[in-house]
């Protein structure tokens, strides 16, 4: 990968978490210069910046990383309480740094493991954001019983199907039988992403060049699900 950002602040110069500032540890996550260019997960702007308008009191990141989402909420609704898991143990320390710049470590939490009686007991009350990104172990965590237990919850959820199961269908009808209005939305490849987005910093770099720089690794073209009851 051709890293250029060591050259530039470590800030997020557009999209829905304009100003994010990073950690310096950060170029060793994923798709670091394509969250700084403001095109990272581009497919998500419309829906991010909906949520953000919608004033969560709580969102919950399974699948947190290095804190980008979880971190960039708390920056954009300034009384929302963040609670934030991944599996990787090693993610802990960048996602605190970048939480201490950003200055919403008082407003956030990370936590290993996840498990859903976790809302019950930590989120009562007041409206919510589920973010899940979790490698396929959506599909365990997204139950029958889940949903019921939390009925009014939004959720943005991207959904593993490479993994052998035909997660996002699953899943759009659990959340359609529990009443939801789902949207799906597919993610951009790698070379759509360097066609379709002016990145003012990459004018002077070819097609392969700037493909190479935003690029997002993934192994195919992925579905989110985002999933409302508002009509």
């Amino acid at each position: 990968m051709s890293f250029i950002i060591n050259d530039l602040h470590l800030i997020a110069r557009r999209g829905p978490f304009t100003g994010l500032m990073f950690s310096e540890n950060a170029p060793k996550c994923s798709s670091t210069q394509a969250k700084v260019f403001g095109c990272y997960e581009k497919e998500l702007e419309e829906v991010i910046h909906r949520s953000i308008q919608k004033n969560y009191e709580y969102v919950i990141n399974v699948g947190c990383a290095e804190g980008y989402y979880a971190i960039g909420f708390a920056l954009q609704m300034r009384n929302c309480q963040v609670f934030a898991f991944d599996i990787d143990p090693n993610q802990m320390q960048i996602f605190y740094e970048t939480a201490i710049l950003n200055r919403v470590s008082d407003r956030i939490q990370f936590h290993q493991y996840f498990t859903p009686d976790f809302i019950t007991n930590n989120c009562p009350d007041g409206k919510k954001l589920f973010f899940c990104d979790c490698e396929g172990a959506e599909l365990d965590i997204i139950t029958d019983q889940f949903l019921w237990e939390n009925p009014n919850m939004d959720h943005i959820v991207e959904t593993h199907d490479f993994v052998g199961q035909p997660i996002s269908d699953i899943l759009e009808k659990r959340f359609q039988n529990h009443g939801y209005k789902v949207h799906k939305i597919k993610s951009i490849s790698d070379d759509e992403r360097a066609l379709m987005f002016h990145v003012p910093e990459l004018m002077d770099y070819d097609f392969e060049k700037k493909r190479d720089i935003i690029k997002e690794y993934r192994p195919c073209t992925m579905t989110w699900l985002y999933c409302t009851k508002e009509i």
